[in-house]
């Protein structure tokens, strides 16, 4: 890139416009796939986590005021992911 130094104050709101562009065709996509409603939800997600593993092992939290995680935590963690991905299939399902 000759010259072209990134203005960091615009860096965020850049990559907020390019994300909703892409959220905004994906629809358009699944539409005319050839993969089942159900396994482009996951994949969508399958090849997500990585990412946000890697973004969460970068922006660990430096005090050491750690809170132990109970049972109540988990239960609350697997029911809200469960229907996160119900609604991820619902809509999915919905397209076709």
């Amino acid at each position: 890139m000759i010259g072209v130094i990134p203005n960091r104050k615009s860096t965020p709101i850049t990559a907020l416009f390019i994300g909703t562009i892409a959220g905004a065709f994906a629809p358009i996509f699944i539409r005319y796939c050839d993969a089942s409603s159900v396994g482009i939800a996951f994949w969508r997600f399958a090849l997500a986590v990585p990412v946000f593993v890697l973004i969460g092992y970068c922006n660990k939290p430096q005090s050491q005021n750690k809170i132990s995680p109970t049972k109540q935590h988990f239960a609350a963690l697997i029911l809200s992911g469960v229907i996160f991905g119900m609604g991820a299939i619902i809509w999915n399902v919905s397209l076709f």
